[in-house]
């Protein structure tokens, strides 16, 4: 369902259904992204503005839901993870990369954990790669949970006092998914450009100062 069919499919829930059904959301998109968890959680907001959800209540709840999604997905990574960094070569990565890029994300893998929530649409590759890092399991938790907290007060808060307009966020939202997406893609192409760059130079270097 996309957005405008889960906002109907709410709005004819009794207000325990509405809780359930909105908490479920934010668990479920963190194991099948095409949910739209955001929209539905600033719809929640909504409709506690109109008296019908307490936003305390909403904002727990959704925060341990969302916090348990992000934990499946890191847990799924935790169990791949053996089998990944015992290969010789994954895709275009050898052992060597694979196992530096794990000591990066153990040292300052916490960092994405906190913000990933804030990065629509990258939220359950993060939770699977720090599962895959084994990065420790109570730091993860905390920081997940962190981040949940955060982002689920802010579009509560959203919908609670836009009322009406509550739509609009969502079309911000959108708005800045696509941006956040393009800016990630441009991040990521300049990262493999330079790398590229910087193995020809040291191909290059010693057969140039021979």
């Amino acid at each position: 369902m996309d957005s405008a069919e889960w906002v109907a499919f709410l709005r004819g829930l009794p207000p325990v259904g509405l809780y359930l059904a909105i908490w479920a959301v934010a668990y479920l998109e963190n194991v099948l992204p095409p949910i739209p968890g955001d929209v539905v959680v600033v719809f929640g907001g909504y409709l506690a503005g109109l008296g019908m959800l307490n936003p305390w209540g909403l904002w727990f709840g959704a925060v341990v839901a969302s916090t348990l999604g992000f934990m499946t997905m890191y847990r799924i990574g935790y169990r791949l993870g053996p089998a990944l960094f015992s290969r010789r070569r994954f895709l275009f990565l050898s052992n060597r990369h694979l196992r530096a890029a794990r000591r990066w994300l153990i040292r300052y893998g916490l960092i994405a954990v906190v913000v990933n929530r804030f990065l629509s649409g990258t939220r359950s590759v993060i939770s699977l790669v720090a599962g895959l890092a084994h990065m420790p399991l109570g730091p993860v938790t905390i920081a997940a949970a962190l981040s949940t907290s955060l982002w689920t007060g802010l579009l509560i808060a959203l919908g609670y006092w836009l009322g009406d307009r509550w739509q609009e966020v969502s079309q911000y939202l959108s708005r800045y998914s696509q941006l956040l997406l393009l800016v990630l893609v441009a991040g990521a192409s300049l990262y493999v450009a330079l790398r590229l760059l910087r193995r020809r130079r040291e191909k290059t270097g010693p057969a140039e100062s021979g």
